[in-house]
């Protein structure tokens, strides 16, 4: 050990040096003081495994401070020593056991690091975009959901409790080619038994493709773990990679078959009310429905003027609970530029949901369900606004796991609230959405927020309220997270204006 003694005394400042130099990414990622919630109470909202790696790292994080100060304080005794013996021998002693304990103190870390990120990986995703959230949980390439070309799917991340009998559907932004929409470029694998699926894949015509397994999933007696896997699948647009990372994600089928029919549970308009004639129909299903009823070749959800059928577009949102209609018949245009559609004025229309329809599990409707409305000769002009966000801009300690909220002024066209127009920065995200006394809540579930890591909201002036006014998001009010204001400013107009919030 005299060997080592020698070249820690003659190189005592180069080794504090160095100490210095690989603990500062150490005490970054530590984020030993600015990094800690304000109250002991908000680690509780944090997800455990990330909650226990704070902890670790903040413990590393201040015996590696102690270590160099230690080191500087050797080295200080040794230079005010003036040839006091006793003196140069304590600074000789405390700089050994200081590096001997800097070495300990980094090869614990690495441990530690190595089995935290371990256990991560063993049961949260790979891949970018962070570990699972609510209903979150295991998938890889998570940001691909959101932020990526994947608009929604069901079910959902890490879902509970899915029928045996269970429809898988998958959501794209962009179209892709069906040609690679195909086995072995899709599979669900069951988990728990190691064996595949055998599965049918059919597409709407759009946007929107259903996979059908040929048998139930899982079993009768035990819950079953599943991962559904997309991997080479190619844009329509020029043949390009649509993830070059693939997507994969995890959910828990359970031990019973749905048998129980979907029903209607609110629709816009109210029957026998009386509307502007730039209303969007909507109609809001107590579960999520096969798309393919609404937005394939033969709409099973149409509205009626007499006995014609309006001809118009049909979209689906809401993680699939979310039906709506509006006609192609041009009347105006909104404050942002956009074309508005309306219905025939002064008319009694009928909407209509038929048994066609069916929830996930294949259950139909067990009635068509009919309701009336009227529609006057005038147009809604009043575009909606913000009246809350949550959290607020700005907002520190946020809770890894609760899904971030925004509330209108108005009830909103739900086809408008995708993740196009409502963004979400650095991970995977989805939207749900829901009415309540003539206003509209939209819910921004995601993937767990990583510690230390900023976060951006957006919403676009491509968010439209039920009246295809949009919204137009030129001030923003940080205290009580309102935004919005009755006409586009002077720099905010058209379909660039973006309200954005940070977290």
């Amino acid at each position: 050990m005299n060997w080592l003694k020698k070249i820690i005394c003659k190189n005592w400042l180069g080794l504090s040096l160095l100490a210095v130099i690989l603990l500062v990414p150490f005490f970054a990622s530590a984020q030993v003081s600015l990094g800690l919630p304000s109250n002991i109470a908000g680690l509780a909202s944090q997800d455990l495994k990330v909650t226990v790696e704070n902890i670790v790292r903040i413990i590393f994080g201040f015996l590696g401070i102690l270590l160099v100060l230690l080191l500087l304080y050797a080295g200080f005794l040794w230079l005010t020593s003036q040839g006091n013996k006793d003196q140069i021998e304590r600074a000789k002693k405390i700089i050994t056991s200081a590096v001997v304990g800097l070495v300990l103190v980094l090869a614990a870390y690495g441990i530690a690091a190595f089995i935290i990120y371990s256990l991560l990986g063993a049961t949260g995703p790979g891949g970018t975009g962070g570990t699972g959230g609510p209903p979150g949980g295991p998938c890889n390439n998570c940001i691909a959901l959101g932020n990526g070309i994947i608009e929604s799917h069901y079910p959902g991340v890490n879902a509970k409790n899915i029928p045996r009998n269970t429809r898988i559907v998958i959501t794209f932004k962009e179209e892709v080619k069906s040609t690679s929409m195909i086995v072995p470029n899709i599979q669900v694998k069951n988990l728990t038994t190691g064996s595949p699926a055998l599965i049918a894949i059919s597409n709407d015509g759009q946007l929107t493709y259903t996979i059908v397994p040929n048998d139930l999933l899982g079993s009768p007696s035990v819950e079953n773990k599943y991962q559904v896997v997309l991997q080479d699948i190619l844009k329509a647009s020029d043949g390009s990679a649509a993830l070059p990372l693939g997507y994969q994600w995890q959910f828990t089928v359970s031990t019973a078959s749905d048998t129980t029919a979907p029903t209607v549970i609110s629709v816009i308009p109210l029957a026998a009310s009386t509307v502007p004639r730039n209303t969007i129909v909507q109609i809001n299903f107590s579960e999520s429905i096969d798309p393919s009823g609404i937005t394939g070749v033969s709409p099973q959800f149409t509205v009626q003027d007499s006995a014609t059928v309006l001809t118009g577009v049909y979209s689906i949102g809401n993680q699939y609970k979310t039906a709506e209609f509006r006609t192609t018949v041009e009347c105006g245009t909104n404050s942002c530029g956009g074309t508005v559609f309306c219905l025939p004025p002064d008319s009694a229309l009928t909407g209509l949901a038929e048994t066609g329809i069916t929830d996930m599990a294949g259950n139909p409707l067990a009635v068509d369900y009919q309701w009336g409305f009227n529609t006057s000769n005038a147009i809604d002009t009043t575009p909606p606004t913000i009246t809350h966000q949550a959290p607020l801009k700005g907002a520190a300690g946020v809770s890894t796991m609760d899904p971030a909220e925004v509330y209108f002024s108005k009830e909103m066209s739900i086809s408008s609230l995708n993740s196009g127009n409502v963004t979400l920065s650095n991970t995977g995200f989805w939207l749900e959405s829901s009415n309540v006394a003539g206003k509209t809540q939209v819910l921004i579930h995601h993937q767990p927020f990583q510690p230390y890591t900023s976060y951006d909201i957006a919403v676009t002036s491509g968010v439209k309220d039920i009246n295809q006014n949009c919204f137009s998001p030129c001030s923003c009010n940080s205290t009580d997270g309102s935004c919005g204001c009755q006409v586009p400013s002077g720099i905010c107009t058209g379909l660039s204006c973006t309200s954005g919030e940070s977290l």
